[in-house]
């Protein structure tokens, strides 16, 4: 298998024999080129591998070594590139490094004979309205008549800024009743794996703080959950994995993980990140990571046995899956229109998928809150074979055909949350759990037809498959 720890500059682009092709019988074994980037992520370099391992794979140039070509050399067909998303939007835009023109009879049985090439890209343009946790906020906003149903009390800072919404943040802050401790969580924006996420109770510190900062842009401050549904006595989120396939449909994979702290729920101590911060950069480096669990990772199966024990009644896939759900339709309801850029302009020649990680939290009445939403998460790695493999089966091998194998073919673990052909969900649908996603209207009235929620395109634009 290969390394590519070893291989800064690794990245599989996958190219197809415009002379293979498929009947009732394989004649000729299509080849195809994949482009890897080394900082893509895990998904992608375990996804890559895989591929690798088949005769049908060749690895062909990083998309980062792309974009110093000029627009007329030829760097061969490019068919599959798993490229870092934080530089996706400038190589496309900038350089439209991978899009070529050209026939591939190979996939004629999804873009008809003759069709022009088109490129598999882990990349949807616009994807940071959703995965920036202040253009989260914002959309949901827009997007709900009650925002904070889903999410806590949020509010979006800008250092030194005295425009922005400290205001109403103090107001909030001075209304809450003494029954609470008050405490926040102070977060940057656009950084991920904890960086720069405090915990606080006293105003005047979460504005010194983020003044102090202005390097790391806008902030959001959102009422931290004190009394969450705790796993023994310790604190944890839920990590699951969502796909949006080229298609616009919305797939939750069926398994996810909870993320588990090391040290017991206190809200005593709040400059203790191993007790209020679950994410595994931070408990790792903790006395207690693995103790409990391995890798302070428990499987949802696993939970429910938890449950089962000491709080009969409850059940994870039953009242909690359901609001999951919702609230991803939700979301990708709230930014379709910015999502829909990827199939026009400088996007028209690509067919765009992407994987996000949502996380979430429920409070001690089981209620289910969303937390944020990562663009390029990681897997557990006990989890990755079988993710890997679910993602080539629903995103690749459709579209890059090859012979069958012996092996019978396992049930994919992906669940349709949504049809991009159809209304994302019911505008005054209530989840079972109680969570209002409610748009424009109290639930159980219909709204009116000047504020009906669109859906996604009942088509899609000419050619696009």
């Amino acid at each position: 298998m290969l390394g590519f720890s070893e291989c800064q500059e690794c990245h599989a682009v996958i190219a197809a024999d415009e002379e293979a092709f498929f009947d009732d019988k394989i004649l000729v074994s299509p080849v195809y080129t994949v482009s890897y980037s080394s900082s893509s992520g895990s998904i992608f370099e375990a996804l890559c591998m895989t591929l690798l391992s088949s005769p049908h794979w060749t690895l062909g140039r990083a998309p980062e070594r792309l974009r110093s070509l000029a627009l007329h050399d030829q760097i061969g067909r490019v068919d599959l590139v798993l490229g870092d998303r934080y530089d996706m939007d400038e190589s496309i835009r900038r350089w439209r490094i991978f899009i070529r023109s050209g026939y591939r009879p190979s996939v004629r049985h999804l873009a008809g004979k003759g069709a022009k090439h088109r490129v598999l890209v882990n990349y949807y343009a616009g994807s940071k309205e959703l995965t920036l946790k202040s253009n989260m906020v914002r959309h949901l906003r827009r997007a709900l008549r009650h925002p904070h149903d889903i999410i806590p009390p949020t509010y979006i800072l800008k250092p030194k800024c005295r425009t922005d919404e400290r205001s109403k943040f103090l107001e909030k802050y001075f209304a809450i009743d003494s029954s609470c401790l008050n405490v926040w969580i102070v977060k940057p924006s656009r950084m991920n794996k904890a960086v720069g996420i405090r915990v606080m109770d006293r105003p005047e510190e979460i504005l010194w703080y983020i003044d102090r900062n202005e390097e790391r842009g806008e902030w959001v401050v959102q009422k931290y959950i004190e009394r969450p549904f705790l796993l023994g006595l310790r604190k944890f989120d839920i990590r699951s994995w969502v796909v949006v396939d080229p298609k616009f449909n919305i797939w939750l994979w069926s398994e996810g993980v909870l993320r588990t702290c090391s040290e017991p729920f206190s809200l005593e101590d709040l400059n203790n990140d191993l007790i209020h911060l679950s994410n595994h950069c931070v408990q790792e480096k903790g006395p207690n990571f693995a103790v409990y669990e391995c890798g302070n990772e428990m499987w949802y199966s696993q939970f429910q046995d938890y449950l089962d024990f000491l709080h009969p009644g409850l059940n994870f896939r039953e009242q909690v899956i359901p609001t999951m759900k919702e609230i991803i339709k939700t979301c990708f309801d709230a930014v379709k229109t910015h999502l829909l850029q990827s199939v026009s302009g400088e996007f028209a020649d690509l067919l765009c998928y992407q994987v996000f990680g949502f996380d979430f939290m429920l409070d001690e009445n089981f209620t289910v809150f969303l937390i944020e939403i990562n663009g390029q998460p990681a897997v557990a790695e006990a989890l990755l074979p079988a993710f890997t493999q679910d993602c080539i089966d629903l995103l690749i091998r459709p579209m890059f055909p090859v012979p069958p194998t012996t092996s019978g073919t396992a049930r994919s673990r992906f669940d349709l949350v949504s049809s991009g052909e159809k209304p994302l969900r019911d505008p005054c649908k209530t989840p079972r759990n109680g969570n209002r996603v409610s748009r424009g209207q109290p639930s159980g009235r219909s709204p009116s037809s000047s504020r009906r929620q669109r859906s996604w395109p009942t088509s899609l634009p000419p050619g696009f498959f």
